[in-house]
C-alpha cells in the first residue's frame, strides 16, 4: 500500500457543502471523454464518486446504454447516495472511478469492490505522486506507478497518461516505474 499522506487528510464528504462545491468542476472531463470514446459505447456504466454527475452526460452522449452515478455526498440530481457495497455483483459492464481512489482510506477494499461490481472492465484515474507529492489535503494518498500496479494485483491493464494540457496519451507497455513526469494516470483493467 502506498504511504498515507503526511499529516493526515480531510474526507471530502466531511466538508461543508459550499466548500465541497468549490472543489467540483470539470477536472476529469478529459477522462470522461476518453472513456466515452473508447469504452462506454454500447455498455452500461456505473460512475463511482460521480459528485455532480456531469460525467454521466458525457458517457451518455458517447453511447452508453445506461449510466448511474454514486457518491457519498451527491451534488447532482442524477447521482445517488448509495455505497458501492450495496451495488449488486457483476451488475454493470464498466465501472469508472475518475480521480477517486486517492480519497479512499482503504484503497485495496475499494478496488476489490470495483472488481466485484464490474462485468467487463474498470477504468480509474489518479494523480501521479511523483508530480503532486500528495500535497492535496483531500487525498489520503497518491500513487507511484509501482504502487498502483501492486494495487491491481497482477491484473492485465492498459495505461494512459494525462498532462496539464489534458491531452491523454497511451503509455506503451502499461505502467512502468519510469513514468515520473505525467501528472495523472488512467488505467483500464479487464475483469
Amino acid at each position: 500500500m502506498p504511504p498515507a499522506r503526511e499529516g493526515g487528510y480531510t474526507r471530502m464528504e466531511s466538508l461543508p457543502l459550499d466548500q465541497r462545491l468549490a472543489h467540483e468542476g470539470p477536472f476529469q472531463e478529459h477522462w470522461y471523454r476518453f472513456v466515452g470514446g473508447n469504452f462506454a459505447c454500447g455498455r452500461t456504466v456505473l460512475d463511482v464518486g460521480a459528485a455532480s454527475g456531469y460525467g454521466l452526460e458525457i458517457l451518455s452522449w458517447a453511447g452508453a446504454l445506461d449510466v448511474m452515478g454514486i457518491d457519498p455526498l451527491p451534488l447532482g440530481p442524477r447521482v445517488r447516495q448509495v455505497p458501492i457495497e450495496q451495488i449488486q455483483s457483476k451488475s454493470w459492464d464498466l465501472v469508472t472511478a475518475l480521480d477517486v481512489i486517492e480519497h479512499v482510506p482503504d484503497d485495496a477494499a475499494f478496488f476489490a469492490e470495483l472488481v466485484r461490481v464490474a462485468r467487463w472492465g474498470i477504468f480509474l484515474s489518479t494523480p501521479n505522486w511523483h508530480v503532486w507529492r500528495a500535497a492535496n489535503p483531500l487525498h489520503a494518498r497518491e500513487y507511484r506507478p509501482e504502487e498502483l500496479l501492486a494495487l491491481l494485483g497482477g491484473r492485465s491493464h492498459q495505461a494512459w497518461t494525462s498532462g496539464n494540457d489534458l491531452v491523454v496519451s497511451f503509455a506503451p507497455g502499461g505502467l512502468s516505474p519510469d513514468l515520473v513526469e505525467p501528472p495523472n494516470f488512467g488505467i483500464f483493467v479487464r475483469v
